[in-house]
C-alpha cells in the first residue's frame, strides 16, 4: 500500500509498534466476539460467568488502549511524514532552476503542497481504523473457519467476488479522480483571472460574462466527473451490502441443509458475520478515501521528480560567493524560447557586451524586443544556448554559476516585495531609516524590532522604492533596475536619475537600468538598445 510505504519511508516513528498494536487491537476485538458467544451458551451462575466477564473487561480495556495508541501514533507518523516531504520539496524548489518556476502551474503546485497534504492528513484516522477493521475481519474469518470450514469457504467466495468487482472499477475511478483534479486546477486558474483582472472586468460586461461562462462550464465539467466517481463508489457500496445480505440467508438456510449444522453453531457463525458487518462497512467506506490518498501521494512523488529534474544542472550553493569584479565579458550569448513541440518562438542574440565596475548602463527597446531576456541572461537566471560569460579571467560555467549570481541585486518588472530583509544577518536600522526618508517612505512604513516592514500595502511606485531599499542594503556590486522609475512622479524620477544613480556608481556599484526616460539618457555612461533580440548602440532620432 502506497500510504504504508510513504509513512515507512518518511517518518521516524516506530512503525513496527503501530503494526503490532493494530494486530493486538484487531485480535482483542475478535476475542470480544468469542467471549460473547461463549458466554451466551454457558449457564448463568457460578465462577465461570465471573471469569468470562473479567476476561471480557480485560479484552475490552486492551482494545481501547491499543485503539488509542494506533490512532494517535498513526496521526503523528503521517504528520511527520508530510512535514518531512513538504520541507524537502520546498528545499529543492529553492535550489531549482528559474525556468522550472517560470513554467510551473502555480495552482497545481499549491494544490499538491497544501490540498493534497491536507487530504492525506484528514484521512489518516479513517484509514487507520480501516486497517484495524481489516485485522478484525481476518480474525473473525479464522473464527468462522474454526466453527465451520464450509461457511468459511462460502464467506470467502462471496466477499472475494465483491472485491474483484471493486478492483475492476479501481483504474477507472483513479482516472476520473485525476480528471476531476485537473478541472479543479482549471477552475482556480479561471478564478484567479476574476480576482486579478477585476478592474478590467468591472469595466467590460461582455468580458465579465464570458469569463463567468468559462467558470460555470469548468465547474459543471468537474461536477459531472465527480458524480461519475460517486456513482462508481455507490456501486461498490451496494455490492458490499448485497454481499452480506446474500451471505446471511445462505448461512442460515443453505449450510444447515447441506451440512446439518447445529443451531448453536449457526448462531455463532451469524453472530460473527453480523459483528464484522460494521468493520466491513468501515473498510468499504475507506476505499474512496484511500483512492484519493493514493492520487495525492502520486502527485507528491511526481512533483518531487519534476523538481529533481530541474535542479541537477548546477549547484545552488556557491563554494564562495563572488563579492567583486573588475569586468564582466559576455561573448556571443544566445538564447531561445521553445513551444511544446520544441520549435523556437523567439531568439535572443548573439550578444556581446563588456561591463566595468562603477559603470552606469541604460538599456532601451520596445516591448518584446528581448530586454527582460537579456537581463536574465546577464544575471545567470537563464543559461545561454551558446556563447560564454567571463568574470574577469574566470569562465562562468556550471561549477560557479551560483557564485556568479551572487554579484547581482535586481528589481525586475514583476518583482516580489518581501516584508522582511531575508539574507541580512545584521541589519543597521539607522541605515534603513536613512533610506526610508530618502525614498520618501518614512511616513508610509517602518522597520519593526521584530524584523519586518510594518506596511507593504503600498502603491506600485512605493513598492518599487521599498524594493530598491532592500536591494541597496544587500550591498551587491551590480544593481539591475527594470523600469524602476516608470511609476514614479516627475520630481522623484529626476532625483533618481540625477542624484541616486550617480551616487551608487561613485561608490563603485555597476548599475544597469532598463528605461524609456529619454530626458535622462545623458546621465548614463552608455545607452544600448535591444531590437528583435539583438543588442546595439542607441542612436537618438
Amino acid at each position: 500500500m502506497k500510504l504504508l510505504n510513504f509513512i515507512n519511508k518518511e517518518s521516524r516513528i516506530a512503525k513496527h509498534r503501530i503494526i503490532v498494536m493494530s494486530i493486538v487491537s484487531g485480535l482483542a476485538n475478535a476475542l470480544l466476539i468469542a467471549l460473547i458467544n461463549h458466554a451466551a451458551e454457558t449457564d448463568f451462575g457460578g465462577g465461570v460467568q465471573a471469569r468470562l466477564f473479567f476476561m471480557y473487561l480485560v479484552a475490552f480495556c486492551l482494545f481501547l488502549y491499543t485503539q488509542k495508541f494506533v490512532l494517535s501514533q498513526s496521526m503523528l507518523a503521517i504528520e511527520e511524514a508530510l512535514r518531512t516531504v513538504r520541507v524537502r520539496i520546498a528545499d529543492k524548489l529553492r535550489h531549482t532552476e528559474f525556468s522550472f518556476i517560470e513554467q510551473s502551474n502555480r495552482n497545481d503546485l499549491y494544490s499538491r503542497l497544501t490540498q493534497d497534504s491536507s487530504l492525506i492528513s484528514q484521512s489518516i484516522l479513517l484509514l487507520s481504523s480501516a486497517g484495524q477493521a481489516a485485522i478484525l475481519i481476518v480474525a473473525s474469518l479464522l473464527y468462522i473457519l474454526w466453527l465451520s470450514p464450509l461457511s468459511f469457504v462460502l464467506t470467502i467466495g462471496i466477499t472475494g467476488t465483491t472485491t474483484l468487482i471493486y478492483f475492476s472499477h479501481r483504474e477507472k475511478t483513479r482516472q476520473h479522480l485525476q480528471q476531476a483534479r485537473h478541472k479543479e486546477n482549471t477552475f482556480f486558474d479561471t478564478l484567479n483571472h476574476l480576482l486579478d483582472g477585476f478592474k478590467e472586468l468591472k469595466l467590460n460586461r461582455a468580458k465579465r460574462d464570458d469569463l463567468f461562462a468559462d467558470i460555470s462550464k469548468t465547474s459543471l465539467e468537474a461536477e459531472q466527473i465527480k458524480v461519475e466517481v460517486g456513482n462508481l463508489e455507490v456501486t461498490d457500496w451496494i455490492m458490499a451490502r448485497l454481499c452480506f445480505y446474500t451471505l446471511l440467508p445462505l448461512l442460515v438456510f443453505v449450510i444447515p441443509a447441506i451440512q446439518g449444522e447445529q443451531s448453536d453453531q449457526i448462531y455463532k457463525i451469524n453472530a460473527a458475520i453480523l459483528f464484522i458487518m460494521g468493520p466491513m462497512s468501515l473498510l468499504i467506506g475507506a476505499i474512496p478515501a484511500l483512492n484519493r490518498v493514493n492520487i495525492a501521494l502520486d502527485n507528491f512523488q511526481t512533483l518531487e521528480q519534476d523538481v529533481d529534474k530541474a535542479t541537477h544542472r548546477t549547484g545552488d550553493k556557491p563554494a564562495s560567493a563572488w563579492q567583486s569584479f573588475s569586468q564582466l565579458a559576455f561573448k556571443e550569448l544566445s538564447f531561445a524560447y521553445y513551444d511544446a513541440e520544441q520549435r523556437p518562438q523567439f531568439s535572443c542574440g548573439p550578444i556581446s557586451l563588456n561591463l566595468k565596475q562603477g559603470e552606469l548602463l541604460f538599456i532601451v527597446g520596445g516591448n518584446g524586443s528581448g530586454k527582460s531576456t537579456l537581463l536574465k541572461l546577464i544575471t545567470g537566471l537563464y543559461y545561454p544556448v551558446s556563447g560564454a560569460i567571463y568574470r574577469d579571467k574566470d569562465l562562468v560555467d556550471d561549477s560557479n554559476y551560483a557564485s556568479y549570481r551572487e554579484l547581482f541585486s535586481t528589481i525586475f518588472t514583476d518583482f516580489h516585495l518581501f516584508n522582511r530583509l531575508y539574507g541580512l544577518a545584521n541589519v543597521d536600522e539607522n541605515k534603513i531609516s536613512y533610506w526610508l526618508k530618502r525614498m520618501q517612505l518614512d511616513e508610509k512604513t517602518s522597520y519593526s524590532p521584530e524584523g519586518y516592514f510594518t506596511n507593504t500595502n503600498l502603491s506600485t511606485g512605493q513598492k518599487k522604492r521599498l524594493a530598491f531599499i532592500a536591494a541597496i542594503l544587500e550591498d551587491k556590486p551590480i544593481l539591475i533596475f527594470d523600469e524602476l522609475a516608470a511609476d514614479q512622479d516627475p520630481d522623484f524620477r529626476a532625483y533618481f536619475y540625477e542624484t541616486i544613480l550617480p551616487e551608487l556608481t561613485q561608490q563603485g556599484k555597476t548599475v544597469i537600468a532598463v528605461t524609456h526616460d529619454d530626458p535622462y539618457f545623458h546621465c548614463a555612461d552608455r545607452v544600448l538598445k535591444m531590437d528583435n533580440g539583438l543588442l546595439g548602440l542607441y542612436h537618438a532620432n
